[in-house]
């Protein structure tokens, strides 16, 4: 995957790297819609992390997964949380559906590297 986006990288240039904020805004028509099937889920799995139940938080991660929509600034902030509680396998689900849905944003790439790493 790496040498996917490398290659990308020396094809078209470097790509601008955006911050949370510059994509939640980039996203504001899309992100009401998307956030409100996800956000129970999203504080489930934070608090489940919160309180050390990796267990819980590997289970909500499928149903987290098979929500349509999810924004950017969503799969960042599990994938990041994920992978600080060490659960590198998912948090590379959820940086590999960052890439796929945001193919703009370069921190789904850049942490799914370093998941799988």
């Amino acid at each position: 995957m790496l040498a996917m986006v490398v290659e990308a990288w020396a094809r078209d240039g470097p790509w601008p790297v955006p911050s949370l904020r510059n994509i939640a805004g980039e996203q504001a028509g899309n992100e009401k819609a998307a956030q409100v099937p996800t956000e129970p889920l999203v504080s489930q799995i934070g608090d489940a992390l919160a309180k050390g139940d990796l267990n819980a938080a590997r289970r909500l991660v499928p149903k987290f997964l098979q929500e349509p929509e999810i924004t950017a600034e969503s799969l960042l902030q599990i994938g990041v949380n994920l992978a600080q509680r060490d659960l590198y396998s998912e948090a590379s689900e959820v940086f590999r559906r960052c890439a796929k849905d945001h193919p703009e944003v370069f921190e789904g790439y850049y942490n799914l590297s370093l998941a799988q790493l």
